[in-house]
């Protein structure tokens, strides 16, 4: 299959939407509510969240989780793809540092991160060989021993893959990991994009454990939001020593 089957993709669709309006693109602008949970609440089944250090925003978007790491008190690398977005990023938050990046090859050393984050960001795929085993593995890598990964990512029962057309070639796609290039997205800004998912919970923690040593915590968030479901698993993996 074509990874650009459907609906012609935009690539230019999330800079125009995080940075085409100044209001949005201030510092008023928003955290999400679950990362703000992992760091500032208290759960039974979630390990404790590193409190310093260096913090990676890995597809950081308009800035506004690497914001609120940076005033949790962690040095913070946010990485985007393109250039263009990365100068707006850098422009809308001048005391931050912005690379760019992609999750197959992040631009950082080994042993970077403190905490590494990827909130709504490492499935995206692009029409190359790289698969989700690729960006996990580079999560992985440039994590510290002892640092945690932070994911989310949406469940196939997810309203952005209302409609979608699963693609098959990469080499993951037999081991649970679920290709889909999205058709019907209601806001516009995905269609003709390859999203990854899993096919269940098991399939998401055989998969991941693969990486390495590591503690792996799945929880999720689930529900109808006025019509659209918002089915979404957050993941919490604390590295091991190599």
């Amino acid at each position: 299959m074509n990874f650009l089957a459907g609906p012609s993709r935009d690539n230019d669709a999330w800079t125009r939407h995080f940075f085409g309006n100044e209001e949005l693109a201030s510092s008023q602008v928003y955290p999400a509510q679950g990362l703000i949970r992992i760091f500032r609440g208290a759960y039974p089944t979630l390990p404790a969240v590193p409190t310093d250090g260096v913090a990676v925003d890995v597809g950081c978007g308009d800035g506004r989780n690497s914001r609120f790491l940076s005033d949790q008190g962690f040095h913070v690398i946010g990485i985007e793809t393109d250039k263009s977005h990365v100068s707006e990023l850098r422009r809308a938050n001048p005391e931050g540092q912005f690379l760019e990046g992609l999750c197959s090859n992040l631009p950082l050393s080994t042993a970077t991160a403190d905490v590494t984050v990827a909130w709504n960001s490492c499935y995206y795929m692009d029409a190359s060989d790289v698969s989700l085993s690729d960006h996990l593995q580079e999560l992985y890598r440039v994590t510290k021993p002892g640092g945690m990964i932070i994911v989310s990512m949406p469940m196939p029962s997810s309203f952005i893959f209302k409609g979608a057309v699963r693609e098959t070639k990469k080499v993951d796609s037999r081991r649970g990991v679920r290709y889909l290039v999205v058709e019907q997205d209601p806001f516009n800004l995905r269609n003709g994009q390859t999203l990854a998912t899993y096919r269940n919970t098991s399939s998401l923690r055989e998969h991941v454990t693969q990486l390495g040593t590591l503690e792996l915590v799945v929880s999720s968030e689930e529900g109808d939001w006025f019509g659209y479901r918002y089915d979404w698993w957050v993941w919490t993996a604390v590295k091991g020593p190599h």
